[in-house]
């Protein structure tokens, strides 16, 4: 399929070319054993900065908490504006599905290259940290914006008629995965369970140390959510790198 890229100044992508070349990663080997027995929620959450009121869990949502494989600290409590707060250690699960997904961003150009070239270095795809946590979901979650459910990129039809979302999937062998490294639920999928309307619930996950590139089974884009490009698109969207609207690249000239 080929698009148009509003990142790298409206060239036309063969997204088929693009996913044979990121294929090259699959050839490298993590060899490193990143397994630990557990982890703290609080531990966890402070090293990516997360304020108070999201680094523990309320204590409501201890049937929840145990579901994900948690244990509750009664001796980590806090109180945070009235609410309180306790940390839960985790273990890890073993997900039911057999394959997991890892969605990133569409990168392009000078972007992507630079993307290969990190995880041909680290062998992993994401934070090679062993204290860092590294993405999945159930391969039938839908795509999203945050780090969690993957990130989507936008890219136009060859008739700039149409705009879609995006998104590089890697397709990642659950059983090759847990040779090296221990699977947690993401606690995140927490939020709001008590109300049933987070479909985080119990389908994200995360390994410490990133997941190694002799795990991924399959590379694939997913073109997803198309939608006619309307006149604020136009505004919206920048041309790199002269910082052109869309509407003034189509339009040269009313420049």
């Amino acid at each position: 399929m080929i698009l148009i890229d509003p990142e790298t100044n409206c060239t036309a992508l063969n997204l088929d070319q693009l996913v044979e070349n990121v294929n090259v990663i699959r050839k490298e080997v993590d060899s490193r054993i990143i397994k630990p027995p557990s982890y703290f929620l609080i531990d966890l959450m402070s090293k990516m900065l997360i304020g108070p009121e999201e680094r523990g869990v309320e204590l409501f949502l201890i049937d929840h908490i145990m579901k994900y494989n948690g244990e509750v600290q009664i001796d980590r409590s806090y109180s945070h504006r009235g609410k309180k707060f306790v940390d839960v250690k985790f273990k890890p699960v073993i997900p039911e599905s057999d394959i997991l997904v890892h969605q990133a961003w569409l990168r392009t150009g000078d972007s992507l290259k630079k993307g290969v070239d990190r995880i041909l270095r680290n062998q992993v795809i994401g934070n090679p940290g062993v204290d860092r946590a590294t993405y999945l979901k159930e391969a039938s979650l839908p795509g999203g914006d945050d780090d969690d459910l993957g990130i989507n990129g936008w890219m136009f039809s060859l008739d700039y008629q149409t705009i879609y979302s995006v998104a590089l999937q890697f397709e990642i062998d659950v059983e090759e995965l847990q040779k090296t490294r221990n699977i947690f639920y993401d606690p995140e999928g927490l939020a709001g369970a008590q109300f049933g309307n987070n479909i985080e619930y119990l389908s994200t996950y995360f390994v410490f140390g990133g997941i190694p590139c002799q795990a991924i089974r399959n590379i694939q884009y997913c073109v997803m959510d198309p939608q006619p490009i309307t006149e604020d698109d136009k505004d919206q969207f920048i041309i790199h790198p002269d910082g052109r609207t869309l509407r003034q690249f189509l339009e040269p000239s009313k420049i």
